[in-house]
């Protein structure tokens, strides 16, 4: 009975010390909230942050230059195509100076004007970046606006093939290189899809033809791109390069062959709970 009775105490204790415990745990967790609500009071608590507006010398700077648009202008009359101006990415500290020569021409985004949503017909959109001009790490020296790369990020799958000097009303959805492109189906399981984009990085030939995440930027050149991104877009486009202007951006006229439906990953199962 006394063995009992001393095991009994002690459970008690027990159960009080860790109750003390948790509520201090729940005092510190309490404080530290309010300590956090105290230095964000008046700042939004959710949602993205605003993106900064652009100055009109900055909106000028990134339009496509008029005579092009006007050599154009049959071709931009066609549905879904479009004419936009890339220019080459910088580092963030080099993004930050102003030029001498320009003061007021400031991209104040993630890629300071380097890319181009085809889905939003916007540079620099942060949620649906389809293609980036930006370095080619695979040459030494790596310098910006030498290469192209499909944008995205997470599970997303991005090819891209250099067609060469073919205009770009030869380009159609019945071509091989856009029927490969076009057959691709993107994954469902995460997983699967991550293989996929190991392979994008390293790139694969079929029937002769190279497929990889990015390639040489050059003028006067015809590409043709598949951007997955998921929960976002999923377009096949092909493009021309039609100039390379002295600051190293490129002005590209663009005709969208297929927009998909948008893809989705199937979330996978969860087993612990909370699960959101």
């Amino acid at each position: 009975m006394i063995v009992f009775r001393l095991s009994f105490l002690l459970c008690l204790l027990f159960l009080a010390s860790t109750s003390s415990f948790s509520q201090s745990q729940d005092t510190i967790e309490l404080n530290g909230r309010a300590e956090i609500l105290r230095d964000t009071q008046g700042a939004p608590r959710v949602g993205v942050p605003k993106k900064p507006k652009l100055s009109k010398e900055a909106k000028a700077y990134l339009s496509p230059p008029e005579d092009l648009v006007l050599s154009y202008k049959d071709f931009l009359k066609q549905k879904n195509t479009g004419i936009a101006k890339l220019l080459p990415r910088k580092e963030k500290k080099s993004q930050m100076i102003v030029s001498a020569e320009k003061p007021e021409v400031y991209i104040p985004s993630r890629y300071g004007g380097a890319s181009y949503s085809f889905s939003t017909r916007k540079n620099d959109d942060d949620f649906c970046e389809e293609i980036i001009l930006d370095n080619d790490i695979y040459k030494y020296p790596s310098l910006p606006g030498t290469a192209f790369w499909v944008g995205g990020g997470g599970a997303d799958i991005g090819l891209i093939t250099k067609l060469g000097n073919v205009d770009l009303n030869d380009i159609i959805l019945e071509r091989k290189e856009s029927q490969f492109l076009a057959n691709i189906i993107p994954p469902v399981q995460e997983p699967v899809a991550r293989e996929y984009q190991k392979m994008t990085f390293t790139g694969f030939y079929i029937d002769g033809v190279f497929y990889k995440r990015m390639t040489q930027a050059e003028e006067n050149t015809t590409y043709l791109l598949r951007s997955i991104r998921y929960d976002r877009a999923d377009v096949l486009v092909a493009f021309r390069t039609i100039r390379k202007e002295s600051d190293g951006s490129f002005v590209i006229l663009w005709k969208m062959l297929e927009k998909n439906p948008i893809p989705v990953l199937k979330k996978r199962p969860c087993y612990f709970a909370p699960c959101v």
